[in-house]
């Protein structure tokens, strides 16, 4: 310890997770909610191992056998007080050790915007024009074994349907 401070202390920035779509809610019940991801100030720096393993703690908690978890990141995580008393890897290397614990629990994937994130998820793709969001998400989604076997099944579960009614008639 110098000058009565440990050494590498570990993260030091606060946290803050914010839930867009709780489980419960429909897609068009939570739709503005999503706007929020690209309020300018909001999203400053990203602890990301432990908002994983924040999300994945959720997730674990509902009763589907086949779990699916979408990171969406600007890249790598950052946050300048803990990287100024720790290692430079030491977040990298926090997230790098997430990702191999959930992904033995849960199917993740990333999603990197502007940012190629294959380095850290072995599941990633890139955009480049936040358009491409959403149809990618699906792309990838729809395409995954465990998405699937959901609609397969002979007892379907319910499902929330978003309709959309003509206001001219």
């Amino acid at each position: 310890m110098a000058a009565g401070k440990p050494m590498n202390p570990g993260r030091l920035n606060d946290l803050r997770h914010l839930v867009y779509k709780s489980f419960s809610a429909s897609i068009g019940a939570s739709a503005t909610n999503f706007g929020v991801m690209a309020k300018e100030g909001l999203l400053k720096e990203n602890i990301d191992g432990e908002a994983i393993l924040w999300a994945a703690s959720r997730l674990q908690q509902q009763p589907s056998a086949n779990k699916i978890l979408f990171v969406i990141s600007d890249g790598a995580p950052v946050d300048d007080s803990t990287l100024s008393v720790n290692p430079g890897n030491y977040l990298e290397k926090h997230l790098r050790a997430v990702i191999d614990t959930v992904s033995t629990k849960i199917k993740l994937y990333a999603i990197g915007l502007g940012f190629d994130v294959s380095r850290y998820y072995p599941n990633a793709i890139t955009i480049n024009d936040a358009t491409e969001l959403g149809p990618r998400f699906f792309e990838v989604l729809v395409n995954d074994p465990a998405f699937e076997i959901s609609f397969s099944s002979s007892n379907p579960k319910k499902r929330y349907r978003w309709s959309i009614s003509n206001d001219e008639d």
